[in-house]
């Protein structure tokens, strides 16, 4: 899903993601690719809107506003993203369906 789709999507209510999977043995697995990003964790959608002439995504760690360690490394509390780093490290997105005609 791009970032077009979850702005309307955010516009209907709130849209949490969850992150691609770390260290799997399965080679067709998905693995978070950002280190500030914590895998196999949800993260809440802010906003996404235009910045520095491109359309971003800011997400929610709902550790708080610092974050929290994983695996011995200091996680980001909140991000901005690209749509290429939010596809690379997220594979899941939980909205309430939509309740426009």
């Amino acid at each position: 899903m791009g970032l077009d789709e979850l702005r309307d999507r955010l516009a209907d209510g709130p849209v949490a993601l969850g992150t691609e999977v770390s260290g799997t043995w399965w080679p067709l697995d998905d693995e978070v690719d950002d280190n500030r990003i914590v895998p196999n964790h949800a993260y809440i959608v802010d906003r996404v809107e235009e910045r520095k002439g491109q359309t971003m995504i800011h997400v929610l760690n709902p550790w708080g506003p610092d974050g929290g360690k994983y695996d011995g490394h200091q996680r980001a509390g909140d991000l901005w993203l690209t749509e290429d780093e939010y596809k690379e490290n997220f594979a899941t997105v939980y909205s309430a369906p939509s309740t426009k005609d």
